[in-house]
C-alpha cells in the first residue's frame, strides 16, 4: 500500500432477532389486571381461539390462610352440630338465619378448630363462585348461542325440506330433530364446566380430604349430570317446536311458512320462536349449567369427605327459595333439588365432628 493511502474498513453488522425487551416487559405486567391475550400481545402472539384469553388474571400472593380462633370470652358452649352460615360464621345453637331447629344435636366439638378449617374454605369457595359467574358466564353464553343459532337454522331447513312428510306426520320429530345436537350442546357447555367442578373438586379436598377412595370421583359424576341435563335442554325446544307446528298447522299454515316463522324469530300460535334460540335464552343455560356444576361437584365433595348433611344457602327471590333457605339436608336429598334457572341456592357442609 502506498503511504499516506486511508483505508476504510467496512464491517457488516449482524442482525439479532431479540425479544427479551418483550418478555422483560412481560414479566414487569404480572401486577397488573391483564387477559391472557393482552399479555400474549406483548410478546407479539395471536390470541387464543374461542375466547379463551379472555380471562383476567393476577399473582395469588395474599391468600387467606387460617382464622384467627375467637378469645375465651367470645367462644360458646354449644354441643349442636357447627354450621357455616350466610355471611362464612359458623353459628352453634341456631343457623345463621335463626332457624335453630334445622341443626342436629352432636357430640361436643371444636369451635376454633372447625373455624380454621371450614371458615377460609367456604369465603375461598364464595369467592370462585363469583369469579366463575364473571369470567364464564359470557364465554358459555357465547358459545351456547351460537349452538342455538345453528340449531334454529337447521330445524327450519329440515322442515322446508320435508314440509309434506310433516304435513302427514306431525309428531314425527325425527325427521326434523337431529340427536347430534346433544353433543354439540354438551360440547360448549363441557369445557368450562369441568374447569369450575376441578376447581371446586381440589378446593374442598385440599380442607377435607376424600375419606376413601369413590369409584366414580365428584367430577366425573358431574359431567355426566350435565350430559343428562342438556338432553332436557334440548327436549325443551323440541317439544316447544313441536308444538308450534301443530298450532301453525291448525292456524291453516303450511309448514314452510311455520319453518320461515321459526327462522325468523316470530310468533306461531301465540308462541314466540325468538325466545327459544335467544341470548337471553343462551345466557340462562350458561348461568344455570354454571352454578349446577359448581353446586353439584360441592356436594359430591362434601360427600366423599364424609360430610353427611349440608345447609341450604339461597335467597329470597320467592317461596321456594325462601322457604329453603338455612334448612338442612341430607346429602342425598341436596343433590336431588334442582334449582330454578339463575337460581341463587348454594350448599355448605354441616360438621357433627371436625377430625
Amino acid at each position: 500500500a502506498q503511504r499516506g493511502a486511508i483505508v476504510e474498513l467496512e464491517l457488516e453488522e449482524p442482525e439479532f432477532d431479540d425479544d427479551s425487551p418483550r418478555y422483560d416487559l412481560l414479566g414487569k405486567s404480572a401486577g397488573i389486571a391483564l387477559t391472557d391475550d393482552e399479555r400474549r400481545a406483548l410478546i407479539g402472539k395471536e390470541p387464543l381461539p374461542n375466547g379463551l384469553g379472555l380471562v383476567v388474571r393476577l399473582p395469588a400472593t395474599i391468600v387467606e390462610t387460617l382464622t384467627v380462633p375467637p378469645s375465651a370470652d367470645q367462644q360458646t358452649t354449644s354441643a349442636t352440630a357447627t354450621v357455616l352460615g350466610r355471611s362464612g360464621l359458623e353459628v352453634s345453637g341456631g343457623s345463621a338465619n335463626g332457624n335453630s331447629e334445622a341443626l342436629l344435636a352432636a357430640g361436643e366439638t371444636s369451635d376454633a378448630k372447625a373455624s380454621l378449617r371450614v371458615k377460609p374454605l367456604h369465603a375461598s369457595l364464595t369467592r370462585y363462585r363469583a369469579h366463575a359467574q364473571t369470567t364464564y358466564t359470557p364465554l358459555l353464553k357465547h358459545s351456547v348461542f351460537d349452538v342455538l343459532a345453528a340449531q334454529r337454522h337447521d330445524i327450519a331447513a329440515r322442515l322446508r325440506k320435508h314440509a309434506e312428510h310433516v304435513k302427514q306426520h306431525p309428531s314425527d320429530t325425527s325427521i326434523w330433530f337431529d340427536k347430534g345436537w346433544d353433543a354439540k350442546l354438551r360440547n360448549a357447555l363441557a369445557p368450562r364446566l369441568e374447569a369450575v367442578a376441578h376447581v371446586v373438586n381440589a378446593q374442598i379436598h385440599d380442607v377435607l380430604p376424600a375419606a376413601k377412595a369413590a369409584p366414580v370421583g365428584a367430577v366425573e359424576r358431574v359431567m355426566a349430570r350435565g350430559a343428562a341435563r342438556v338432553q332436557g335442554i334440548n327436549e325443551t325446544t323440541r317439544a316447544k317446536v313441536q308444538e308450534a307446528i301443530s298450532r301453525g298447522l291448525e292456524e291453516g299454515l303450511s309448514v314452510t311458512e311455520v319453518a320461515d316463522l321459526i327462522e325468523e324469530a316470530g310468533t306461531v300460535g301465540g308462541l314466540d320462536m325468538g325466545s327459544l334460540f335467544d341470548e337471553l335464552r343462551a345466557e340462562t343455560i350458561a348461568r344455570t349449567e354454571l352454578m349446577d356444576a359448581y353446586n353439584a361437584t360441592a356436594i359430591g365433595s362434601y360427600g366423599d369427605a364424609g360430610v353427611t348433611q349440608v345447609q341450604a344457602i339461597d335467597g329470597d327471590g320467592d317461596e321456594e327459595c325462601a322457604a329453603r333457605d338455612g334448612q338442612v339436608f341430607d346429602i342425598e336429598e341436596a343433590d336431588s333439588i334442582e334449582d330454578h334457572p339463575n337460581g341463587t341456592l348454594d350448599w355448605v357442609p354441616v360438621l357433627s365432628e371436625v377430625p
